[in-house]
């Protein structure tokens, strides 16, 4: 996430005493996709709110390079691997409005 520049830290929230609600916001539409037991996805830093805490969660950097020059920019996912819930939002930049 660091790399990616949309936020460095993840917070955790849990209850104490029984089940609870989290409210979260999430840009466009707001998708949550369940993996199996060892099923993998790709998501673009920035590009997801939330997952389960048996959701394992590395951050993937591969160097691309192309054109004449061989201009080269990293290209950086998090990469969560199941059992375990995941949500991902459509759209991660909120443009400034006059309200």
């Amino acid at each position: 996430m660091l790399f990616g520049q949309s936020g460095f830290f993840i917070d955790r929230f849990r209850g104490e005493s029984g089940d609870g609600i989290v409210w979260l916001h999430g840009y466009g539409n707001v998708f949550e996709k369940v993996l199996a037991p060892g099923e993998t996805i790709d998501v673009e830093p920035g590009g997801w709110l939330f997952k389960d805490a048996s959701v394992k969660m590395d951050t993937r950097i591969d160097r691309l390079s192309s054109g004449f020059f061989g201009a080269a920019m990293n290209f950086v996912v998090n990469r969560f691997t199941g059992p375990g819930r995941v949500g991902i939002q459509s759209m991660y930049l909120h443009m400034p409005s006059d309200e």
